[in-house]
């Protein structure tokens, strides 16, 4: 004889972000404290998803209405990588980088973006500009950091020129 158990997942939160906590599986084969993980970090990517549409959103709006710059195109994949914004700013070609946090407590999001990254979005930028022959533009790459917070607005910082096309 056996005792079929069944699965138990509890909601955390609204149905917007779900954080699923698998107790058990059937009959009576437990998921590994390994498995349980992997579920967890799909879930918790899954949560991300929203926050960085919405900082994408944010920061494409601030980039015409605030900054004045003429949107090209926006989410770019391309060999190096993608690249968040692109757009005009006289005759700078500006690729700009948008990176968003929750809150600041364990780091800002500027500090995210390290030498890999900077490294991708240069590789990135040079393919678009040889396949679109832009070439006549100063390429200059920036930083959009957005800070939400539990309440009230959300903190927009610009970087302008944070780093180099030839580090």
């Amino acid at each position: 004889m056996f005792r079929k158990r069944c699965s138990i997942v509890y909601w955390i939160g609204s149905i917007e972000d779900p954080i699923i906590t698998v107790v058990s599986a059937f009959i009576g084969v437990h998921l590994r404290l390994n498995m349980i993980q992997l579920l967890m970090n799909l879930f918790r990517n899954r949560q991300h998803l929203p926050l960085g549409t919405r900082a994408e959103n944010l920061a494409a709006q601030y980039t015409r209405k605030t900054l004045r710059f003429k949107l090209l195109t926006r989410n770019i994949r391309c060999p190096g990588g993608e690249l968040d914004i692109i757009a005009l700013d006289g005759d700078d070609l500006v690729f700009i980088e948008v990176r968003s946090l929750s809150s600041e407590d364990f780091q800002s999001p500027e500090a995210s973006i390290r030498h890999t990254k900077r490294k991708r979005l240069r590789t990135a930028a040079h393919w678009f500009i040889r396949s679109r022959r832009l070439q006549r533009f100063r390429p200059r790459f920036d930083i959009i950091a957005i800070v939400w917070p539990l309440e009230g607005q959300p903190q927009i910082r610009h970087h302008r020129s944070a780093f180099a096309l030839n580090d």
